[in-house]
């Protein structure tokens, strides 16, 4: 249906950003018990994708740590 869901866990109130396929989808502050989530209700289409998190400095952007998975999505 389009949709993706990305979560994880970072160091608590770490600012982060969601990439797709390097392109910046959109930022977001991990909990005070570091859990985060991402949720893209429509555009995911079949093919290729890396889904990227970057933990970054909130106040240079600069990035402090990152991860990095591919993943497929099958045609319908």
């Amino acid at each position: 249906s389009g949709r993706l869901y990305v979560s994880g866990k970072a160091a608590p109130d770490a600012t982060v950003r969601l990439y797709l396929n390097d392109t910046f989808v959109a930022p977001a502050a991990a909990a005070s018990d570091g859990q985060l989530a991402f949720s893209i209700e429509r555009g995911i289409r079949p093919g290729n994708y890396r889904v990227r998190l970057d933990d970054v400095d909130p106040v240079s952007g600069a990035v402090r740590s990152r991860a990095e998975v591919s993943f497929a999505v099958p045609p319908m």
